[in-house]
């Protein structure tokens, strides 16, 4: 019995001290789960190409008043522009979105069916006398990405104008896009050469240079799941070779180790229209400037004059322009390969939440050089060599110069399908017996039309519209007075780009067609008038420049040739024209 007995007692013992060691283990695995769930080191950063915009959604007590009523509706039509403004990815279409996205199965349609990689939402909720604005960057089953917010009181809102809006918008929208720590992916690569996810409406162009990093996710927000910090590995570098809109072409120059470069890699770009607004100088007139570098407390500004002066911002020293470590060199014909490839901890760029002064809103393209918004301005100068015969004869003579003529042209977006081309010009020179002088004006809508045709896959787009001009141009010592027309005139362009390889640079070329069958004015001839009573002519011209980066000159060369006929109150008059010049364009 006493043996029965210990051999019980001990049983006990080990069955307690078992049941203890589960219930341990339990409790750890239990506590280790949320700790799981905000650190994230080792997950990679998912690419995200295509991104769907839903519908602002409002939630909460809101002023019952016209004024909000009208601002509500701004907000909810321009935010969808304020997001396609910001061109980081390829957007979805907006109804399909809308149509689609409150469901789980709509979203998984979106998904499957039309690829979509993520949503973008701007949520506003009321509460008392503010409001709060959140935007996010979501997974297709709602999960939180990015997340960024901003409060204001309801005051604000009332009194805001829509412009200040915008602009409060677009700040908080591109805060949260710049924590995106890639702005293009690697999609494909052959060899050397890597096909990239963005292109010029990025604002990458041939020659640039980007740094491409393997970017995982270090932590996340312990109550949303959002995003918080990240780590990124420096693999290697590549050349831009050829951009198109909305794809490139990059040759690696360098890399870390062999085959460092993997498709989902990224890189970041400076230039991205998100970035780029908030690269802008502070404004000038502070009334406050900090006692201290770095120091949280301010005082006043002293007055000119005075002898204190504003303490400058010291760099650290490490802040050194090589951030990122030394890669290993390619040759021309091989890539070298390190044998242990080092792992850096790259700093992410800090963005600055103080909103930019006056930056671009919906048209983003704009430059301080313009007062007005343009996409692109264009200047050509021409020589010019025209004949006039019939009832009256005159040419001009050769310029010294080379130089005769110059054109201007300033692009501007219409409407999303329409461009419209304002046009200006001045010729002058010598004649035979005396001299010319001459201006013109005109304006060109275009509706464009993509084109995607195997046969010519240099040709991008198909411009149709027409030219309203006016033209006055007076001559002096011959028979032929000068003319007063106002014309219009049916036009076609061809667009696109073509690629030089061995040159590694791309050349856009615009091929004009153009029919004037309407002319109506006066022509001067022996010192009288004639009205024109018919006309037709053909005007045909050739533009090709070499592409650049954007807010750069770019240069090229043009051919043009026009002939044509007026039949005048009294007789009539045959002319033809040839140009050739220089192009120079500035895409803004």
């Amino acid at each position: 019995m006493t043996v029965l007995a210990t051999t019980w007692k001990r049983f006990r013992l080990r069955s307690h001290r078992l049941m203890l060691s589960l219930l341990s283990a339990s409790a750890c695995f239990f506590l280790a789960v949320p700790l799981l769930a905000v650190d994230t080191g080792g997950n990679k950063l998912p690419n995200i190409r295509q991104v769907a915009i839903t519908p602002v959604y409002w939630q909460g007590s809101f002023p019952d008043s016209s004024h909000f009523l009208q601002s509500k509706k701004h907000i909810e039509t321009s935010f969808s522009a304020i997001v396609r403004n910001s061109k980081r990815f390829v957007f979805g279409n907006n109804v399909l979105t809308a149509d689609l996205w409150s469901t789980p199965e709509g979203r998984r349609q979106l998904t499957e069916e039309y690829e979509i990689d993520a949503l973008i939402n701007l949520t506003v909720s009321g509460q008392g006398d503010t409001m709060r604005w959140t935007v996010r960057l979501l997974h297709p089953s709602m999960r939180n990405y990015l997340t960024e917010t901003e409060s204001m009181p309801f005051a604000w809102l009332m009194a805001a104008t829509d412009a200040e809006l915008d602009l409060r918008l677009q700040n908080l929208l591109f805060r949260m896009l710049n924590r995106f720590p890639v702005d293009v992916f690697v999609t494909s690569i052959q060899g050397r050469y890597l096909t990239l996810s963005s292109g010029t409406e990025q604002n990458i162009f041939e020659g640039d240079d980007l740094n491409f990093y393997q970017t995982s996710i270090r932590t996340q927000h312990p109550a949303d799941g959002s995003w918080l910090g990240f780590d990124q590995k420096l693999l290697g570098q590549a050349k831009i070779i050829e951009s198109k809109n909305h794809s490139s072409i990059a040759q690696i120059t360098a890399l870390s180790y062999s085959d460092a470069i993997r498709v989902g890699d990224g890189a970041r770009v400076p230039a991205i229209a998100t970035r780029r607004s908030f690269q802008q100088k502070p404004a000038e007139d502070q009334y406050y400037v900090p006692v201290t570098p770095d120091s949280p407390l301010v005082e006043a500004k002293p007055l000119p004059g005075s002898n204190r002066v504003k303490p400058k911002r010291e760099e650290p020293a490490d802040q050194a322009e090589a951030e990122f470590p030394k890669v290993a060199q390619a040759a021309p014909e091989s890539i070298p390969t390190a044998k242990a490839p080092a792992r850096a901890q790259v700093p992410l760029e800090e963005y600055d939440p103080t909103p930019a002064p006056n930056p671009p809103m919906a048209g983003e393209n704009s430059s301080d050089l313009l007062p007005v918004s343009f996409k692109e301005v264009e200047i050509q100068g021409q020589n010019e060599n025209f004949s006039v015969s019939g009832s009256a004869k005159a040419a001009n003579s050769f310029p010294m110069w080379l130089l005769n003529r110059v054109d201007f042209a300033a692009h501007q977006d219409v409407t999303p399908e329409v461009l419209g081309i304002m046009r200006a010009h001045v010729r002058f020179g010598s004649t035979k017996n005396g001299s010319y002088f001459g201006f013109g004006l005109g304006f060109e809508p275009l509706y464009q039309l993509a084109l995607k045709n195997p046969m010519f896959p240099s040709v991008e787009r198909l411009l149709v519209g027409g030219l309203v001009g006016f033209e006055s141009v007076a001559v002096s010592g011959e028979k032929l007075g000068g003319w007063d027309n106002l014309s219009f005139s049916p036009s076609v362009h061809v667009q696109g780009a073509y690629h030089v390889v061995d040159m590694a640079q791309t050349f856009d070329f615009d091929l004009l067609a153009r029919l004037t069958p309407f002319d109506m004015g006066e022509v001067g001839v022996s010192g009288k008038k004639r009205k024109i009573a018919d006309s037709m002519s053909f005007e045909f011209e050739g533009n090709v420049i070499r592409r650049q980066k954007a807010q750069d000159w770019e240069w090229g060369g043009m051919f043009g040739y026009q002939t044509g006929s007026w039949d005048l109150s009294k007789g009539s008059i045959d002319f033809s024209n040839l140009r050739l010049g220089l192009s120079g364009r500035m895409r803004l």
